[in-house]
């Protein structure tokens, strides 16, 4: 079996933005970690050949062994359809906004190649905050009141403060602000023309992960997040497991996510939050990621199984192992995972 993972930042993607290395620190470094993580999985299958992309500036000792080069936006696009095609599976991970995970996965589901992760008509759903927000609040889960602001158009004044300003699109916490005043919009107003203003959820930051197959998916022990919350928010790493209250509460959101979802293939995660009611009423969703996120690196060393394992398992309806016992772990946004 001949798998490729792809990762944006690592692989060939940040020749599409045009902008430096050193403007994508961050992304490159979440990206190492999870290329990392996600290759060493498949790799360690039985019979299992793994690939993965590199971007031509990155050292190669930054990356798994030989990995492909990729020294343009054309040769990447080229490449991730030569490869796919070949291979088995492809694990495609890339960033939502601006169409850049959806535009691989046409290039791979073009070609006839099998994904094992997210397709289309999940992403084309999930890639979209605002339609995701409405899509899962007709379905009667709990979302925050949001709304959406042109910056050439008045600031909308049906969400109180404090409230969190983010991108429609966004992906990782980027360009992700919480504003307490009018003065702290007008200092973020022009980083970008469209923004989703919505209330800001007091409680405990948390994830929940889930594997896909055709057929059955597993819930994975929700995590808490690490977040920096004021003004520029920023994403930290995470830690598990959770208390058993709260983690029934995660637990129970994530699997109403689930069900309203499309169906797909593969990992996804969902952010939420857990507010201070005991009864979960105060409980929201935040938004639904339909790629592999940060957690991976944390729920990979807490688990007693390969979670490639059990995917694999999942796709082909095979019957998989639901473990009860995680290891308690705390990781960083970087990969670094620590035993606690």
């Amino acid at each position: 079996m001949r798998i490729l993972v792809y990762e944006f930042a690592t692989g060939g993607g940040l020749f599409a933005l045009r902008g430096s290395m050193e403007e994508s620190t961050s992304w490159l470094r979440e990206g190492q970690a999870m290329v990392h993580a996600v290759a060493e999985d498949f790799a360690a299958l039985d019979d299992c050949q793994v690939l993965v992309f590199r971007d031509a500036r990155l050292d190669a000792s930054t990356l798994p062994p030989n990995a492909v080069p990729i020294e343009s936006a054309h040769a990447e696009e080229d490449q991730l359809r030569r490869i796919s095609a070949q291979v088995d599976g492809v694990v495609l991970i890339a960033p939502e906004m601006d169409g850049l995970l959806l535009q691989r996965i046409g290039w791979i589901e073009n070609g006839g190649a099998r994904l094992l992760s997210p397709g289309s008509e999940f992403c084309q759903l999930a890639a979209c905050k605002r339609r995701t927000a409405d899509w899962l609040a007709a379905g009667g889960i709990r979302v925050p009141n949001a709304a959406a602001w042109r910056v050439s158009e008045s600031f909308p004044d049906t969400v109180p403060f404090p409230l969190v300003i983010k991108p429609p699109d966004g992906a990782g916490a980027v360009d992700t602000f919480r504003c307490d005043t009018p003065a702290d919009v007008e200092s973020v107003r022009g980083c970008r023309r469209e923004w989703r203003v919505e209330a800001f959820c007091d409680g405990l930051a948390a994830s929940v992960s889930v594997l896909a197959g055709p057929d059955r998916t597993i819930v994975l022990p929700p995590c808490a997040q690490r977040l920096s919350r004021r003004g520029s928010i920023g994403y930290l790493g995470g830690r598990l497991p959770l208390p058993d209250v709260l983690a029934a509460r995660a637990r129970r959101l994530g699997e109403q996510v689930v069900r309203r979802m499309p169906k797909t293939t593969g990992y996804f995660g969902i952010d939420l939050v857990l507010g201070p009611a005991e009864s979960g009423e105060r409980d929201f969703v935040l938004e639904v990621n339909p790629r592999y996120t940060t957690s991976y690196v944390g729920l990979r060393r807490a688990a007693p199984w390969n979670l490639a394992e059990i995917l694999c398992r999942l796709v082909r309806g095979e019957p998989a192992p639901l473990p009860d016992r995680y290891d308690p772990v705390e990781f960083d946004a970087d990969g670094t995972v620590r035993r606690i």
